[in-house]
């Protein structure tokens, strides 16, 4: 009786394993992360993250405050799209945000970044310091 209950659940974990991930009855493909390494700048990440979606769209958001709360945005990763595949077999998607200034004399605002889907920490120096300022993960969600 343990035996077939213990074969049942490993069943049922296969099976588990082999769907893919649902979220609001859209298929995630992928799923981002971010955050920041320090002070960021206007428009980049404090930390935040969500799914992106296989119809190309995207869930989720992330907070970005500067100078202790002196600029708070609020940022939007609204859609992505596959851009290309390197010859080592590493995924490069664009992904596009659009952020909202909430407090402070900063503008809104929108752009496209292409991001390696490593699954693992991507660094990234935004004011080019030579320093990394953001911390990017993208993973494939199966």
């Amino acid at each position: 009786m343990l035996l077939g209950l213990v074969v049942t659940l490993a069943l049922g974990m296969l099976a588990l394993g082999a769907m893919s991930a649902q979220a609001g009855g859209k298929r995630v493909v992928y799923t981002f992360s971010v955050a920041s390494l320090g002070d960021p700048v206007p428009g980049f990440p404090s930390g935040g993250g969500g799914p992106l979606f296989a119809d190309g769209t995207a869930g989720g958001q992330f907070g970005v405050s500067i100078d202790n709360g002196a600029i708070v945005q609020i940022g939007k990763l609204t859609s992505w799209a596959p851009f290309t595949v390197l010859p080592d077999g590493t995924v490069v998607i664009e992904a596009c945000v659009d952020g909202h200034t909430i407090k402070g004399d900063v503008p809104d605002f929108s752009f496209c970044e292409l991001v390696a889907v490593t699954g693992g920490p991507v660094f990234i120096d935004v004011d080019g310091d030579g320093k990394a300022d953001v911390m990017l993960r993208i993973t494939p969600a199966n």
